[in-house]
Parts: structure tokens; sequence; C-alpha cells
């Protein structure tokens, strides 16, 4: 039985994923086979119904939104609309841009990720093509009891992706329908963090218009610091040591965050999907096939590189996992 992935779309990651799926196809003896990459998670750029990842570039056209989307299905994988700006009010749901690449999305049999009853009402009633899955953003409740409740009955019917702070939990195991739920499997965040609230609401504001806030991220007090390259220390960090464990209780759908950087996404995909000893061909090739795809839009600047990656033994000793009944890191 295969593991589930999404990825992350949006920014360079698109260059960056196009570059993966090719290195995928040239050479699949650098890739474990015990894996599907499924879906590509994002949004068009600049579109207010986007939520949680700044991406303020150029508006697509028709023709870019639907190239994108033939790109991924090319390689036999499906697209999903991000649609979790928690700030949206009903006005917002008129946006004419918005709407355009939303149809766009229905008529190529796409998915969306909601993470309001506002935005998955309005989508299930005007874009029924849509399948609908709910985001780790979405307000599942305060208590661990309260967030199984709401996840078996959201689940029934729709793909959840799980809170992060639900990872390698006991408590996973009273989830009754596992066969739909996604788990977060390298979030960057720290465990519990009290400042991902705050610092979604300063990114959807951004997204809604008020760019003013973007330089108002660091002076609420992140607590990663320097140490994003910590994350396989976090307690909710799902090493590929744990993915079977998780498939042992029918979870079988992973998601890669990648919120934070470029760098932090390729250490992942080199972590979980390419077999160690062809890691570095993998970074080169894809510094190389991002240099052809940058010379070849006439955007390519001499000496910006993006070879200089989390430290991959990092990634490489995710013997550091830890079991359901939470022991110490390994």
């Amino acid at each position: 039985m295969l593991y589930l992935f999404s990825i992350p779309d949006g920014g360079r990651m698109r260059l960056i994923n196009r570059a993966l799926l090719i290195a995928m196809d040239q050479h699949p003896n650098w890739f474990y086979h015990d894996f599907k990459i499924d879906v590509a998670f994002g949004c068009p750029p600049n579109c207010i119904w986007n939520g949680n990842r700044l991406d303020l570039g150029t508006q697509f056209e028709e023709d870019d939104f639907n190239e994108l989307i033939g790109f991924y299905k090319a390689f036999g994988v499906d697209y999903r609309l991000n649609f979790t700006n928690s700030l949206l009010k009903a006005e917002h749901l008129a946006d004419d841009y918005a709407n355009k690449m939303t149809l766009l999305a229905e008529k190529a049999g796409c998915r969306v990720t909601v993470n309001s009853k506002l935005m998955y009402e309005y989508i299930r009633k005007k874009y029924q093509g849509l399948k609908i899955s709910w985001s780790t953003s979405a307000d599942y409740g305060k208590s661990i009891v309260e967030k199984i409740k709401k996840i078996n009955e959201l689940s029934q019917s729709e793909i959840v992706v799980l809170p992060y702070d639900l990872n390698n939990k006991e408590e996973l195991r009273h989830l009754v329908h596992p066969e739909n739920l996604e788990i977060l499997v390298c979030e960057t965040c720290i465990d519990n963090c009290p400042m991902r609230q705050q610092h979604n609401i300063l990114t959807n504001e951004a997204i809604l218009g008020d760019k003013s806030v973007v330089k108002n991220h660091d002076q609420i007090g992140c607590l990663l610091g320097d140490s994003r390259d910590d994350t396989v220390r976090r307690l909710h960090f799902v090493g590929r040591q744990l993915l079977k464990v998780y498939q042992s209780i029918k979870i079988n759908r992973f998601k890669i965050s990648g919120r934070d950087n470029v760098e932090q996404p390729l250490a992942a995909y080199s972590y979980y999907f390419v077999i160690e000893e062809a890691r570095q061909k993998f970074l080169d090739f894809i510094q190389s096939i991002y240099r052809e795809i940058m010379i070849a839009r006439g955007v390519f600047r001499e000496g910006v590189y993006y070879s200089s990656f989390y430290d991959e033994d990092r990634y490489g000793e995710a013997l550091n996992y830890l079991y359901f009944n939470g022991g110490d890191v390994r």
C-alpha cells in the first residue's frame, strides 16, 4: 500500500515541484517506491480567498492556471485549492478573480480545502463539482475531546487535515474514519505554538490587501528563531519510520507543509521521497532544472542558488521519532 503525500504549491515551490516531478520521471531509481504524490495544494497568486500563505505575485490569467493544473495532472497529481483565509466575510465571496479561478478548477476536476462554514457552504452550493477537504486551521475545538468529536463528524464524508498537535498521540486511535484523515508530518512550528494564530491573522490581513502588516510578523515574537532545522525534534514530527505505524491504524494520507521557505520543503522532499544514497544527486538535479526553468523564463539571476538546504543528516537521523505512547526522543 502506498503512502499518499500532498505537497505545497506556490511561488518558487511551483518551479521546485516541476523539477521534483521531472526527477521522479527521469530517475525513478533515486526514489522510494512506497509513496505517491497524490495532490499539490495551493492557490493562484494574489487571491483573497487564499489563507495563511503569502503569495502576492501577479494574478493568473486563465491559460496560466490551466497550464499549472495540466502539468500536475500529466504526472498523475491532482490540484487542491487552498481557500483558508479565516478573515473572509460574505462580501468577499463575490470576488471576480477568485470565482473565475474556482470555476476553472471545477472544470478541471480539482479539489478545494476550506476552514470555515462560510466558505464550505458557498463552495458546496455554487461549485458542486469540487471535492471539499477541511484544513488543519479549521476550528475543531479547544480540548482533545472536542477535537475528536468534531473531526469524527467532518471526516464521515470529507478529508480532514488534522491539527499537528494531535500527531503521535494515542487519541488518534479514537478517530473513526482514518481513511479520510491527513497528517501534517513536518510542521515547522513549535509544539502547540501560541503565536501561530496571530501570525495567520497577519498573513490573512495582508492577503486581503493590507500589505503593511507583513513586516509585523517578527514583531509579535515568533518562537522559532533560527531553529527551523530542528523540525525533526518536534514532538509532532512524523518520521518515515512512523508512517507504517499510521498505516497500521489505516491513516494513509500525509502532508508536507512548507509554509516558511523553500529550503524546508526541499529537505522534506529529500527525506521522505529520496533514498539516502541518491540525495545529493537529487539536490543537484533540482538545482540544474530550477536554473533551466529560470533561464527559459528570462528571470534567472547569476549567483542565486538554492543548494544550501537544511543539513540532510538531520533528516537522515530521524531515528528520533516518538511512539504513540509518548516516549523519549530516539
